[in-house]
């Protein structure tokens, strides 16, 4: 019997390989299968080796065919593979700068970085109290990894402020051709704090970055920058006052009571007003300096009581008078408590008026009127008092002087004063000289009333110097003609003379004085005092 013939080896080269120009590339022929006594390799630059797992470098990037060739009883077996040679990438390097190297609280932050290299990059802040936040990535830009080339943060539609605390804040740049686990995936709105030992935590991310990327494919970078005090813009106002709870206006707005303190005050002049019910309002300049407090104390002036009103009061007497008597007004019961009266005005309501302590005044109808005493001490305060006069009718009422007067001839002296409805009629003349025999002119009245009169009367105050007796002619022009209504003798001297007729609408009388046949021989003087006419209307 024959032994059968051993079976060829099956060859096996691995593979596919890669790696760049000079790096030393390990070769695997270990999935080879059979009885082998052989290995023998060849590299496809003319290199060859043998051995089940031989290495080799390439000095040129290409692409090149290795072959393995595996012996044994049975025979030999061929096996081929790729090796893939890139030229050798740099060492990873990333590089951070900033364009000032203090910047003040409040400042906007702009951070320049540069990687040579694709990288998986992280931007860390550390704060001078020892937090550490992720400033990149970040919810608003996220990007990774980022292709080799120069970047800023912030990149995107937001702005990094510098805050507080100051003193030296430092940045932190990892890069690295692999993520790191150290640094989240996921964010929320704003920045995570991600320790607050900056050592501990920079010196962990350098480490695993050693372990996964390994050499040459992770830089690191740090730079320190100083964060100043925020430059105040606006001062601090303080206001005291004496006594306190006054109320402090600010250039005319109201900031609320003293004491306070109003921060925010822009630097300059300003005027402070502080008031108080009771106290004389002060105003005063005060300088505001950024930065600093500016106080102002004031002390405030007691204003002396108010002026008191005076009081008005005053007597009527009689308190029912007649029509045309005479009533006394006294108002000495008027006083002023902190001064004295300086003047004592009067409205009688009838459109007179008067002036002084002590008045007097006659009415000129029967009707009630509202007297008005106003009295004014010598602070300018006023009080006014009123009083109501009740006029009762008398012997005069319904009685109305003319208005107008006319002399045709203009032969009677001091016409004017003869109808002015003076009571006494001491001073009133209006005279005309008669001569014996003869008469005077005709003295016409009209406009009674102001228009015209209801009347159904005259009377005359007369009188005759000399001695006898003379007859009055008086006439009345009623519903538009001429009436006689009395041609005798007036018997009495100094006092009224009455003459009735019927009533009727009288626009004016005509009266003339005369010298009857047989009468006085001598120059007469007629005298009318006063003429009146009777308003028909009137209550007597």
């Amino acid at each position: 019997m024959t032994a059968a013939a051993p079976s060829a080896p099956v060859a096996d080269a691995g593979g596919p390989y890669a790696g760049d120009v000079g790096q030393t590339i390990i070769f695997d022929g270990s999935g080879s299968t059979g009885s082998i006594t052989s290995y023998f390799w060849t590299f496809g630059d003319g290199g060859t080796a043998s051995g089940i797992s031989p290495t080799h470098s390439y000095s040129l990037a290409t692409t090149y065919t290795v072959t393995l060739t595996v012996s044994g009883p049975g025979g030999q077996d061929s096996d081929s593979a790729l090796v893939t040679v890139s030229q050798a990438q740099p060492g990873m390097t990333a590089q951070l700068s900033l364009p000032q190297a203090a910047y003040q609280v409040g400042e906007a932050l702009v951070i320049t970085y540069s990687v040579n290299r694709p990288a998986y990059v992280y931007l860390c802040d550390v704060s001078p109290d020892n937090r550490v936040v992720l400033l990149y990535p970040s919810l608003f830009e996220n990007t990774e990894p980022v292709a080799a080339g120069t970047y800023q943060v912030p990149g995107g539609f937001y702005t990094l402020r510098v805050s507080e605390p100051a003193g030296t804040e430092t940045l932190y740049l990892f890069a690295s051709s692999v993520p790191i686990p150290e640094f989240p995936t996921s964010f929320g709105f704003g920045f995570p704090t991600l320790s607050t030992s900056p050592g501990t935590f920079r010196d962990g991310v350098l480490a695993t970055m050693q372990i996964l990327a390994g050499p040459g494919n992770w830089a690191f970078d740090t730079l320190s920058f100083e964060v100043l005090p925020e430059t105040p813009t606006t001062g601090t106002l303080e206001v005291i006052t004496f006594p306190s709870n006054a109320t402090v206006r600010l250039d005319g707005a109201t900031l609320g009571n003293s004491p306070l303190q109003q921060s925010g005050v822009t630097p300059g002049v300003h005027t402070i007003q502080v008031s108080k019910t009771g106290y004389q309002t002060e105003t005063q300049q005060v300088t505001i300096v950024a930065g600093q407090t500016s106080t102002v104390q004031i002390t405030l002036t007691a204003l002396p009581p108010a002026n008191q009103a005076p009081n008005a009061s005053f007597t009527a007497s009689p308190s029912s008078p007649e029509v045309g008597e005479l009533v006394t007004f006294d108002a000495s019961g008027s006083s002023d408590t902190d001064g004295a009266i300086v003047s004592y005005e009067w409205n009688f309501g009838d459109g007179g008026t008067g002036s002084g302590v002590v008045v007097s005044h006659a009415f000129p109808a029967n009707v009630t009127y509202q007297v008005a005493l106003t009295v004014r001490d010598d602070d300018g305060a006023t009080d006014t008092a009123t009083k109501s006069v009740a006029v009762v009718p008398g012997d005069d009422i319904g009685w109305e002087s003319p208005a107008s007067h006319e002399d045709p001839a203009n032969e009677w002296a001091f016409p004017e004063r003869a109808y002015d409805n003076n009571i006494d009629h001491n001073d009133l003349i209006g005279a005309n000289i008669v001569l014996p025999g003869g008469g005077t002119s005709s003295f016409l009245f009209y406009n009674m009333g102001g228009g015209g009169l209801q009347a159904n009367g005259v009377r005359l105050f007369t009188s005759t110097s000399g001695s006898g007796q003379f007859n009055w002619d008086i006439d009345v022009e009623r519903d538009g003609a001429w009436v006689d209504v009395f041609d005798d003798a007036i018997e009495t001297d100094w006092e009224w003379t009455q003459i009735a007729f019927d009533q009727g609408l009288v626009t004016r009388v005509r009266v003339r004085a005369t010298n009857p046949v047989g009468g006085p021989t001598d120059r007469w003087r007629a005298v009318l005092y006063e003429l009146d006419v009777r308003d028909a209307l009137a209550t007597p």
